[in-house]
C-alpha cells in the first residue's frame, strides 16, 4: 500500500510555529521518509516577512500544499461560500484561494501540491476553483467512494481523509503506542480490503509546541477581534516540549517500519494517479456512498471556528448535483 504523510502548517501569530514547521520537516527528513506539508497563505506570508528563509528550506524538502489561503481568521471558506450561486462562488473561491497560491509561489517557488480544507471543511466551488487555479489535487477529501479509493471529482483528484495521529498523543508515550498499535491495525485491515492509498495525518507543529490550537481563543464561534487583539497561547514547558519531539521522532521511525508499505509525498502521488485512466462511477455506487457523504458535508458545522448558525444546505446541494462527475482511479500495484 502506498501511504501519504500529512501535516499542516498553520499559526501566523506565535513566530515559535515557524520553529515547529522546520522541526518537523528536519525530523521527517533525517528518519528519511517524505512529508506533505500543507501550508496557510497567511503562514507563508508571514515566512517570508520574517525571513525564515530556513523554515521554507526544509520544507521544501517534501511536498508542499495550500492549508487555505486564510485558514480560521474569519471568513472562513464555508462563510464565504454560504447562500452564493455556484459560478459566483467559484468565482468567490478563485479570488480568495488564489491569493493562497500567489503566498506558496512567492515563499517556496513552487506551485502547491493540493488544496486542504481548514476544519476539514470544504465546498464543492473550491475543487473548481483549484482545476481553475491550476492547483491539481485536494486532501481530506470530504467526497466519498467505496473502499476509500483516490477519486477525481470535477475532473480534480481527490485524496479521501485518512487515518489520523493524535496531537495531544505525542505529550505522552503509552498513549501514543495504543496510537500507533491501532493504526497499525487499521491500515493492515485496509490493506487487506485493497485500499491501495492512504492518508496518515501526523498533525500541527505548532500544536506540538503548544498546549492549545492557536485559533480557539481568538476565531472560534465566529469571532474576529481586530489584529492588534489576538493572542497567542501558551507554549509547552521545555521539558514537556522535549519529550513530545522525541516522541514524534519516534513515531515517525514506527510508521516508516510499517510492512509493505511505500511512502510517497503527494507530488509523487499527483504524477502517479495524475496519468491513471479514470474509471466510470455508477450510479449505483453514488447512490449508496452519497448518504455517507451528506452526513460528512453536514458534520462540517461542528468545527469550533464556525458561527453555529452557518447555512451549509447550499455547499451540500451543489455537491449532490455533481456526483455524476465522479471517477474512480487506481494505479499499478506497488512494487
Amino acid at each position: 500500500m502506498r501511504i501519504s504523510l500529512l501535516m499542516d502548517v498553520e499559526d501566523p501569530i506565535d513566530p515559535i510555529s515557524d520553529d515547529a514547521a522546520k522541526t518537523c520537516a528536519d525530523t521527517l527528513w533525517e528518519v528519511g521518509v517524505p512529508g506533505t506539508f500543507m501550508v496557510v497563505g497567511e503562514k507563508a506570508r508571514k515566512l517570508v516577512e520574517r525571513q525564515r528563509q530556513d523554515v521554507v528550506d526544509s520544507l521544501n524538502r517534501h511536498s508542499v500544499g495550500l492549508h487555505s489561503d486564510m485558514h480560521s481568521i474569519h471568513p472562513v471558506v464555508l462563510e464565504y461560500l454560504e447562500g452564493l450561486s455556484w459560478e459566483d462562488g467559484v468565482e468567490e473561491a478563485v479570488r480568495r484561494e488564489g491569493r493562497g497560491v500567489e503566498a506558496i509561489r512567492a515563499a517556496f517557488g513552487r506551485e502547491p501540491c493540493a488544496w486542504g480544507g481548514p476544519g476539514n471543511i470544504w465546498g464543492p466551488q473550491i475543487t473548481e476553483a483549484c482545476r481553475r487555479l491550476g492547483i491539481p489535487a485536494v486532501v481530506y477529501a470530504l467526497t466519498r467512494l467505496r473502499n476509500h479509493d483516490v477519486h477525481r471529482f470535477l475532473g480534480v483528484l481527490h485524496y479521501p481523509h485518512g487515518l489520523c495521529m493524535s496531537d495531544t498523543d505525542y505529550s505522552f508515550r503509552d498513549k501514543l503506542t495504543e496510537r500507533l498499535a491501532w493504526l497499525e491495525g487499521e491500515f493492515l485491515g485496509r490493506a487487506a480490503a485493497g485500499v491501495e492509498w492512504t492518508e496518515i495525518f501526523l498533525g500541527h507543529p505548532t500544536r506540538i509546541y503548544h498546549e492549545e490550537f492557536w485559533d480557539i481563543p481568538n476565531f472560534a464561534g465566529g469571532r474576529l477581534p481586530p489584529a492588534e487583539a489576538w493572542v497567542m497561547t501558551e507554549r509547552k514547558s521545555p521539558t514537556h516540549l522535549a519529550q513530545a519531539l522525541s516522541n514524534f521522532r519516534y513515531a515517525v521511525e514506527r510508521i516508516g517500519e510499517l510492512p509493505g508499505i511505500d511512502i510517497i509525498g503527494l507530488d509523487e502521488a499527483n504524477s502517479r494517479y495524475g496519468s491513471a485512466t479514470p474509471e466510470p462511477v455508477t450510479e449505483e455506487e453514488i447512490a449508496e456512498v452519497w448518504p455517507q457523504s451528506e452526513r460528512v458535508l453536514d458534520s462540517m458545522r461542528q468545527w469550533v471556528i464556525l458561527d453555529p448558525r452557518i447555512d451549509l444546505s447550499g455547499v451540500i446541494e451543489h455537491t449532490r448535483q455533481r456526483l455524476p462527475t465522479l471517477e474512480r482511479v487506481r494505479i499499478a500495484p506497488a512494487s
